[in-house]
């Protein structure tokens, strides 16, 4: 096969895949290793692929949202050292809010402060609280299939009758001049009524993200506390920013 037509058919599998790391190419295609990244390398090169830490390949698409099942494989270490952290900020008789992050999902492998109460609104989260006889609450609402997540006028409502010691949000992307934005006006709702709730807010968010923005503002890049597994450059002067030891 020719090199522009092999190009064209990964592209043609990513397109239908949403993600796929190099062994799925190697074995869809049925070609050498070799060949598949160098090929990846000319597209991403030319900007119609984006190669993603921890070996994942996608077609470039800011304003859409992955499932959490894709998000766990995308720098899987960096976020659990994030959470492992998180996790140490959290203090016995604590009431949580945690939302649906794939980072928050990691954070409850890790809970093991006494007494605490987990408020969350990820139907995922709450069957692992649940596995991990965690005291957990769950946040009602018009359920979004992709993230899991309940969102709306009722979990809007019943999330404004809380107070949290902590909450522990994600993001889709962080720059100094967009803040702290995600891809969905409901959940931007649901995060700015727990930031306005809690005594304490941490953003867990993964260095890869910085430098980017998604649709919707949800806080000033200097709000609220952020935790990272690396700070980038020209980052170094928020006193907010957190990095995680790995």
């Amino acid at each position: 096969m020719i090199p522009a037509l092999r190009r064209q058919k990964m592209i043609d599998l990513l397109k239908e895949a949403d993600f796929l790391f190099l062994p799925d190419l190697v074995s869809a295609m049925q070609i050498s290793e070799s060949t598949v990244r160098r090929d990846l390398k000319d597209l991403a090169r030319n900007g119609e692929i984006e190669l993603l830490r921890g070996g994942g390949v996608r077609i470039p698409h800011k304003n859409m949202e992955m499932s959490i099942n894709l998000k766990l494989q995308l720098h899987l270490q960096e976020k659990d050292a994030i959470a492992k952290a998180a996790a140490r900020m959290i203090c016995a008789g604590d009431i949580v809010f945690l939302d649906p992050s794939s980072v928050n999902y990691l954070l409850i492998d890790h809970l093991n402060a006494e007494g605490i109460t987990v408020v969350t609104n990820s139907i995922t989260h709450m069957a692992k609280l649940l596995q991990a006889d965690i005291h957990c609450i769950m946040i009602g609402g018009q359920i979004k299939k992709s993230t899991s997540s309940c969102l709306g006028p009722m979990a809007e409502t019943m999330l404004r009758e809380m107070c949290f010691n902590k909450c522990f949000l994600g993001a889709n992307g962080v720059d100094r001049i967009n803040g702290i934005t995600n891809h969905d006006p409901s959940e931007k709702s649901i995060k700015r009524i727990a930031i306005e709730h809690s005594a304490s807010t941490y953003f867990l968010i993964d260095s890869g993200k910085f430098g980017q923005a998604a649709m919707c503002r949800v806080a000033d890049v200097d709000e609220c506390h952020i935790l990272t597994d690396h700070i980038p450059d020209g980052y170094e002067d928020l006193p907010n920013l957190m990095e995680v030891p790995q």
